[in-house]
């Protein structure tokens, strides 16, 4: 098994490549052409005055605000069909500036969120309105906060389970991932919290010491660190979006797997009972301040509810429906940027494709390399069943709140984007990396003793296509943005 470094140079080399790039396209990205970026701006907001719930406003939530960033939504609309940025537009942005006036604001889809998902952006905000009033650096801050924040995390997992790297380098090369983290989205946190979750995960089914014995008190606490640490990841998801609940149940699940670590299974079971009263605390609050909406007019939860229990195949039928039917979600995934407006070109696609096969065999192999310190096939094999099943489970209740919300019934749901489908991807690739290298086809070949080295090289191939991708995202928004650049755009 490789000796397990602190900070793998692979790590630095990683943070390196995607700051370099991402700040700039925090930057270069036109204010509030991110999905829900506006009503996200305003609930980081919110959290950096120390409000931490969400508020009701008139019949439904939302909050005050300065009256400059209201401006700045009325002078950022989302520009669709091929709209452009001018000259004028833009100077009129950067000539705002707070001046203490609050307007009430409507922003019921992000009000119902938790503050914790928003404590980068806020952090930013409160610290950039002490040194300028203009808005828009303001929003550039809490974007940029929430991209180093992304890289954070990304990196952290990185470090709890090494093996993992190529699919978090790779992960972090979609277009769609970049475009989210360097904006104010939450979704940048709750991606990056997937990604540390499953490292957790995998962390506390293998042994990343064989130098210690695993009854040690030493191996114990280790053990009763990565649980609470992924309680805690599994809390911020749950906190972000209720149905992730369902994934929290990977961890007693997962310290039942090992037999070091099964009297960890009561701690795990009460730690999942503690998240899911949260969850169910936060729903009643939200409910309260009118933060759960329903389509007035298009959706009757109680008639959509009695579909869902008279009809259960036929629902399931338009679930799938829903996100396989045409690969759209799939496209979505990797990457439709805008208001899900701007469509990739077809062979960039193909190229991310072909991509995901490289780091899917880099994956294969770097587990290979640490096959000392993995649990057997059977157990690998369950683990992998497990984050499948919680994975389709908690998708399944995503699907469900927003069919019983917004769907007319019978119809595909309504509201599902293909970038909610990241976070169970990625604790489910992990897993399946993790099982594939256990297969007896990949043992005898995986003996070579330069496979370690194959995997390094690998991963700096990654790394120099993730630099590739960061500066094909900034020539996809200066062409689809701005104004033709001569010898760039034109």
């Amino acid at each position: 098994m490789p000796a397990i470094e602190p900070f793998p140079l692979i790590v630095w080399l990683y943070a390196a490549v995607m700051l370099s790039g991402g700040l700039m396209l925090c930057v270069l990205t036109p204010a509030f052409q991110v999905p829900d970026e506006p009503a996200h701006f305003f609930r980081a907001y919110q959290v950096s005055r120390g409000i931490l719930l969400g508020q009701r406003n008139a019949d439904t939530a939302g909050g005050e605000v300065p009256l400059a960033y209201r401006d700045l939504l009325s002078l950022a609309p989302p520009l669709l069909e091929g709209g452009k940025l001018t000259g004028d537009t833009s100077l009129a942005q950067w000539h705002l500036r707070t001046e203490g006036t609050l307007v009430s604001m409507r922003f019921p889809n992000t009000a119902a969120y938790a503050a914790l998902g928003y404590l980068p952006q806020a952090s930013a905000l409160r610290v950039s309105g002490l040194v300028t009033s203009q808005v828009m650096w303001h929003l550039i801050a809490a974007r940029m906060a929430n991209f180093i924040f992304f890289v954070f995390l990304v990196s952290l997992a990185m470090v709890v389970f090494p093996p993992c790297v190529p699919a978090f380098i790779f992960l972090s090369a979609l277009p769609m991932v970049l475009f989210l983290a360097a904006s104010v989205s939450q979704d940048a946190t709750i991606i990056g919290i997937s990604a540390l979750y499953a490292a957790l995960l995998l962390g506390l089914l293998s042994d990343q010491s064989a130098a210690h014995d695993g009854c040690s008190p030493r191996m114990f606490w280790r053990d009763c660190l990565l649980l609470v640490a992924a309680a805690f990841a599994a809390l911020v998801l749950t906190l972000a979006r209720p149905p992730y609940i369902i994934l929290a149940l990977m961890l007693p699940v997962t310290a039942s797997l090992h037999p070091n670590r099964r009297r960890l299974v009561f701690p795990a079971l009460g730690l999942v009972a503690f998240i899911n009263v949260c969850a169910a605390g936060l729903l009643v609050y939200d409910r309260a301040i009118g933060a759960l909406v329903v389509l007035e007019g298009v959706a009757d939860p109680s008639v959509q509810i009695n579909f869902v229990l008279t009809e259960p195949v036929k629902f399931l039928q338009i679930m799938i429906h829903t996100y396989f039917s045409s690969g759209t979600k799939l496209r979505e995934m990797l990457g439709v940027l805008g208001w899900l407006d701007t469509v990739l070109p077809n062979n960039s696609y193909i190229y991310y494709k072909k991509a995901s096969c490289i780091a899917g065999v880099l994956l294969i192999i770097s587990a290979s390399c640490w096959g000392e310190s993995m649990p057997g096939n059977r157990t690998r094999w369950i683990f992998a069943i497990a984050a499948v099943v919680s994975a389709a489970g908690s998708l399944l209740a995503l699907s469900l709140i927003l069919y019983v919300s917004g769907s007319s019934v019978g119809a595909d749901t309504f509201g599902v984007q293909g970038r909610y489908l990241l976070p169970y991807a990625i604790v489910v690739v992990p897993a399946g990396g993790v099982v594939l290298a256990g297969l007896r086809m990949f043992r005898w070949p995986m003996k070579w003793a330069g496979w370690p080295r194959v995997a390094e090289i690998g991963n700096i191939v990654l790394l120099m296509g993730l630099g590739a991708s960061q500066c094909y995202l900034s020539w996809v928004i200066l062409d689809r943005y701005y104004p033709p650049i001569p010898g760039i755009t034109q």
